[in-house]
């Protein structure tokens, strides 16, 4: 989870917001996805007038592709593979769960979202209705049906059993100073569980979540000049109360062993980058003392 909010390119806010699921149509519905692989969620601002005006049916078809295809490339599962909506069908979604179906984005399709504003994306030969029991659309219906609805919130939040928070810096060509003035970086935490459904205590499935927020970030926000992050480009150091660190150069098992045994706090730097001298900078310490786990 990052701390820094999306910066938009517009200053105007959309009239509406068009919220969808995206579930790969090879997705086994048979078996139970514990991290959720081949799918995603996405949405679409919409607006009525103004230069952005693109409430129609036209605009959609073009955005749609787009913007699905956008949100695959940050993700590994979908990585080097584009995706064909040709291949797909749409079931546009009520708060009551009635879903209905429509083979393409077409006048009916749109007409009906209009009215709820919230669809799925699935293969042509998917079994919509019974999908609508599997953990996975649940936990989508519950996010935009629910999301100001407090007490659903806390009813499914799940404790972690610990946080790790990081520190990422941009890797530069050249290291200039300490931290260059156009080098992008992030403060960010990952939730940690050891049991459970949503456990995820292991190098592979670290990697991943990390992976994935990180390509979101680099891809989203304009402080970034890179598009994709590639961790063999990167060095990692854990830093303990008195901010001694370990240095290790790349993200294997003995990285991890380390990083579970103390959850110290993690910093991903480029492996030209000077930590020593980074550690006298004002971002390093504003992170370490606001955000460390220390305590």
């Amino acid at each position: 989870m990052t701390r820094k909010e999306k910066k938009l390119d517009t200053n105007e806010d959309p009239d509406a917001i068009v919220e969808f699921l995206f579930v790969d149509k090879d997705f086994n519905q048979e078996k139970a996805e514990a991290n959720n692989e081949g799918t995603f969620y996405e949405s679409v601002d919409l607006y009525f007038t103004g230069e952005n005006k693109n409430d129609d049916l036209l605009t959609l078809r073009k955005l749609l592709p787009i913007q699905v295809n956008s949100r695959a490339e940050e993700l590994i599962y979908f990585e080097g593979r584009a995706i064909d909506l040709s291949t797909y069908k749409y079931g546009v979604i009520d708060e009551n769960k009635t879903i209905t179906e429509f083979n393409a984005v077409d006048d009916a399709f749109f007409q009906a979202l209009k009215k709820t504003l919230k669809f799925i994306i699935v293969g042509k030969e998917f079994a919509l209705e019974k999908f609508k029991d599997h953990k996975i659309f649940i936990d989508f219906f519950e996010f935009v049906y629910s999301l100001f609805d407090e007490e659903k919130i806390l009813e499914h939040y799940v404790e972690p059993d610990a946080t790790m928070e990081y520190l990422f810096v941009e890797k530069a060509e050249n290291q200039i100073k300490s931290i260059n003035d156009d080098q992008g970086y992030q403060m960010g935490f990952m939730s940690i569980f050891f049991t459970g459904k949503f456990a995820n205590n292991n190098l592979a499935s670290f990697k991943t979540q990390l992976l994935d927020e990180l390509n979101y970030s680099v891809k989203e926000y304009n402080y970034f000049k890179s598009e994709k992050v590639d961790l063999n480009e990167y060095k990692f150091f854990l830093v303990d109360n008195n901010k001694n660190t370990t240095e290790f150069a790349v993200m294997d098992e003995g990285f991890y062993e380390v990083l579970i045994a103390s959850l110290r706090n993690l910093v991903i730097v480029g492996k030209n980058f000077d930590l020593e001298k980074f550690k006298h900078h004002r971002i390093f310490n504003d992170w370490f003392d606001e955000y460390s786990n220390r305590f």
